[in-house]
């Protein structure tokens, strides 16, 4: 162990230099039934065997790969998905078993992890349709998060929009990314801070082709609203941008304000 910890810096990824070097066996939905679960192989043809046989159906995210170490070589499984959340979760990993850590007692904890609040969140909910919670803010983390729902689920619908007061030139970035990897998009306000948010969705929608597939909605909570409306049995809702902030800036004030809040609410309702 001293002779491992001697090495001055460490290395990981999926090259297999890296010293922690991780290999992805499987990321994606799971479907939970009567208490077991079972890896989802076709998405539709999962869905229709439950529904012939009468069992309630509640989704889960679930990736489970391969880390070789100086340690040995372990599987782990956790509850998120998206390459950026097993390179978040290896990294961590590297930390607890150099600092002494025992490879199950990293497993145990990574399986039970339920995530980080208001990070690809997905709420509790009895509807056919999922409902996530994401920070997503930057064209790059939108991606992200839409790509990983993207191969899960029929259909994704999206509620997001852009700031006011910062980086303009990403919001027609934001807009492409939101168009091009989901079904239908609520664009709405999302911090707005001294700018108008009208003006905010002019300038984010300016020059797109596929606007049958927006729907401008500047009251963040009706947009919320209409993106639950709009799901059906199979799809998922993804709403971005506040993830686990609890307001929204307008002006110089900060009024309360929850992405979670309304959507669990909302989704008692309907």
């Amino acid at each position: 162990m001293k002779a491992i910890l001697k090495k001055p810096y460490w290395t990981y990824g999926q090259g297999e230099s890296a010293d922690f070097c991780f290999k992805i066996y499987r990321s994606g939905l799971k479907f939970q039934q009567d208490g077991h679960s079972r890896a989802s192989g076709n998405l539709q043809k999962q869905r229709e065997n439950s529904d012939k046989i009468g069992i309630k159906k509640s989704s889960q995210l679930k990736t489970v790969f391969q880390l070789k170490s100086p340690f040995g070589r372990f599987d782990f499984s956790m509850n998120l998905v998206g390459e950026y959340n097993v390179y978040n979760a290896v990294s961590a990993l590297a930390c607890a078993l150099l600092t002494g850590f025992k490879p199950e007692e990293c497993q145990k904890a990574l399986a039970c992890f339920p995530g980080v609040p208001g990070r690809l969140e997905k709420l509790e909910t009895d509807k056919d349709f999922d409902v996530f919670i994401d920070y997503a803010h930057t064209p790059e983390a939108l991606s992200s998060a839409l790509k990983v729902l993207k191969q899960n689920f029929k259909r994704v619908i999206l509620a997001c929009g852009c700031g006011g007061d910062r980086d303009k030139e990403k919001r027609p970035l934001m807009a492409e990314k939101a168009v091009n990897l989901s079904d239908h998009v609520f664009w709405t306000t999302d911090n707005p801070r001294y700018e108008d948010p009208e003006q905010i969705a002019k300038e984010a929608l300016k020059g797109l082709n596929k606007l049958s597939k927006i729907t401008v909605e500047l009251d963040r909570e009706q947009a919320i609203k209409k993106a639950i409306r709009f799901a059906r049995e199979g799809d998922c809702v993804l709403i971005a941008g506040k993830g686990h902030e609890q307001f929204q800036i307008v002006k110089d004030k900060k009024q309360p304000f929850c992405d979670k809040a309304v959507a669990l609410n909302f989704l008692k309702r309907v």
